[in-house]
């Protein structure tokens, strides 16, 4: 990598809407009761529904005893730290499966009601907010690349990269839907000639090219799900993303016929990705996938002249890996944070207080 490089950091600010966008995270709950409700009589999603009352229960308790949890990453984080057993025990749906056992299945029905309720979601927000990263892609992916070339010319000659803390698939929609062209159309979505995201056809591992364009989803994605890690980890897709339909949601997607599930959700959340990125053994089924993701964002970061944080608020139970990244960005000449007034200036002050000693820009404007 020997060219100056932009990194891009999108947050959940960018995917927000409050009419047929996807929630903030302290709004999920709310989001997730609408779902839950809308699914309620439906003989197709019954372990779905299961999943969901499950994790609502568990965000609704979690005010009542010595643990807080305003979002479903702080919830997970209480799940695995063994503050919440009391709860799990008692819902319904639980077995007499060991403690551990009960943990990681709690985790698993939230992954798969976040899946299903933003799965749900997505045709409204697709259409809400497309045309938004269209011009994001076209004004700082491509503003280097010109504007006659064919689409995979234009991704060889961006020195972007984009990080994406997001689940949602926002941003390849916009994409595919817009900017893809016959230069991209024989290549797999998340493969190096397109999105460099380090997925092939059938979701192996494929190396991520740090000379072009790169989009990394940090902590995984919707529409997707893990393979069973004998089976080399293989990432399998709901759909066809660069060639966008509605997903029916139901039980199919997560569940054999029996009620067993077939694999897991592709989502790391946050309490799973740090202890994937910190190297100690695990058998997170998105380990290797999540581990390389995170191992190329900070070699994007480190060579970063100009790093932009858009929408993305630094909380707590995630932010700190970032922050230590941005602390070590010794080739960045500023960072810009993009977001709300009042966003802004907290998030500036937080980033000083850190420790971080590059220039530090803001810009309220909306993504």
């Amino acid at each position: 990598m020997n060219r100056e490089t932009r990194v891009y950091i999108l947050g959940a600010g960018c995917s927000y809407d409050g009419e047929n966008g996807y929630p903030l995270a302290k709004q999920f709950i709310g989001v997730l009761e609408k779902y839950f409700l809308k699914i309620q009589e439906r003989d197709d999603c019954k372990n779905i529904k299961t999943a969901v009352d499950d994790t609502i229960a568990l965000l609704k308790q979690s005010g009542t005893g010595t643990w807080q949890a305003s979002t479903i990453d702080k919830l997970v984080d209480h799940i695995f730290k063994g503050r919440c057993d009391d709860q799990i025990r008692a819902l319904k749906s639980s077995s007499s499966a060991h403690v551990e056992g009960l943990r990681y299945a709690a985790v698993r029905k939230a992954k798969i009601a976040t899946s299903a309720c933003f799965l749900d979601l997505e045709k409204d927000a697709r259409n809400r907010l497309g045309e938004k990263y269209r011009l994001f892609i076209e004004g700082r992916i491509f503003n280097e690349a010109g504007t006659s070339s064919y689409a995979k010319e234009r991704l060889n000659k961006s020195t972007a990269c984009v990080l994406s803390f997001n689940y949602d698939r926002l941003f390849e929609h916009s994409f595919f839907s817009n900017i893809a062209d016959i230069s991209t159309r024989d290549y797999a979505p998340y493969s190096e000639e397109v999105l460099n995201s380090g997925l092939g056809a059938f979701g192996k591992p494929l190396p991520i090219n740090r000379n072009r364009f790169s989009f990394l989803k940090l902590h995984g994605c919707i529409g997707a799900r893990c393979g069973d890690p004998h089976f080399d980890q293989d990432v399998s897709h709901v759909d066809h993303i660069d060639r966008w339909k509605e997903v029916n949601v139901t039980d199919s997607l997560f569940f054999q016929p029996n009620g067993s599930e077939i694999v897991e959700p592709f989502i790391a959340f946050p309490f799973e990705k740090d202890f994937v990125v910190s190297g100690k053994n695990n058998g997170f089924p998105f380990s290797r996938h999540i581990g390389r993701v995170w191992e190329e964002a900070t070699k994007r970061l480190e060579h970063a002249s100009e790093i932009w944080v858009i929408g993305y608020s630094f909380d707590p139970p995630d932010c700190m890996h970032l922050v230590n990244k941005l602390k070590k960005a010794t080739n960045c000449r500023r960072i810009l944070i993009q977001n709300l007034p009042g966003e802004c200036e907290r998030i500036k002050g937080l980033l000083a207080d850190y420790g971080v000693t590059t220039q530090i820009d803001i810009r309220t404007d909306p993504f």
